[in-house]
């Protein structure tokens, strides 16, 4: 049974990265105007002098009918940036039992983004609780015509999970998971479509979608136990942490599994690199 509409969905951040990208751009970036950033998780850096993270929060307070911050918001972090996370949550009011650490140190021992996922349902009961869960990168914000609680209530609608889903160019294509959608729907009418197919960062000739998803899901509460299985199968498959890293390959074996929708957003900030930072401080700085 699906999250009753009295009971908001839980709300994951994963943000258990280590920004291995973004540190070396930084330390080699020769103004030196950003090393006092080195070592922030991506989730904490400051946009427009507030961390990523308050964003979402003020974004969920303000559109979620019934959100509540020391309820609701969850996340999973790495070892090395928890004590950062347990600070961040203490001023916002989060419980400290809502910081979770996967036990990783390095980005060589990482658990990597899927792992994290079922880590992280596991250890604060969503089953058990029977809790749909939002899961959301922690290094992405949407832009600022987001409607969050359009997408919850659309979710509710919808017999399995919700993904989000962009238009990206054809030289993005390759650089992003890509899904391929029922057709039948015309762009932009709103309603979320069936998704078919997954591609993970296809070239331009492999698929005529251009649809890129996001880590930004809605996770119905029966669904969640597949996390285990598609990890348990991966792992049987004598799989690399490469196939099982990133959230988009759990999507693309869901898909086979539930009827999984996407739903359309504008667009997104996905920090990655420096340059990706300075664009999205700019972006959120602009009245």
């Amino acid at each position: 049974m699906s999250t009753p509409p009295h009971q908001p969905p839980a709300v994951l951040f994963l943000a258990a990265g280590y920004g291995t990208r973004l540190e070396r751009d930084i330390l080699s970036d020769p103004t030196g105007h950003f090393t006092h950033l080195v070592g922030i998780s991506k989730a904490l850096l400051p946009l427009a002098n507030q961390p990523l993270l308050s964003h979402w929060l003020a974004l969920l307070s303000a559109q979620l009918p019934a959100f509540s911050p020391a309820r609701d918001v969850h996340i999973i972090c790495n070892s090395r940036t928890y004590p950062q996370f347990a600070q961040w949550a203490n001023v916002a009011g989060i419980p400290a039992s809502h910081v979770l650490d996967d036990g990783s140190e390095s980005n060589e021992g990482r658990v990597g983004a899927v792992g994290d996922l079922a880590l992280a349902v596991k250890e604060f009961g969503f089953v058990e609780g029977g809790r749909d869960v939002v899961v959301v990168a922690g290094d992405t914000l949407f832009l600022r015509d987001f409607d969050v609680g359009a997408f919850v209530a659309a979710a509710g609608k919808t017999e399995g999970c919700l993904v989000t889903s962009y238009r990206v160019r054809d030289e993005q294509v390759a650089k992003c998971g890509i899904l391929e959608v029922e057709e039948g729907e015309e762009e932009g009418e709103g309603r979320p479509r069936r998704i078919v197919g997954f591609v993970e960062k296809p070239l331009p000739t492999e698929t005529a979608s251009r649809l890129a998803c996001p880590c930004f899901y809605y996770l119905k509460a029966q669904s969640l136990h597949l996390l285990e299985e598609f990890l348990k199968e991966k792992r049987g498959e004598g799989a690399a942490l490469a196939d099982m890293d990133a959230t988009g390959k759990f999507v693309g074996w869901l898909v086979q599994k539930s009827p999984v929708y996407a739903a359309s957003v504008s667009g997104r900030l996905d920090i990655g690199g420096l340059e990706s930072y300075i664009q999205a401080d700019s972006y959120v700085s602009r009245p």
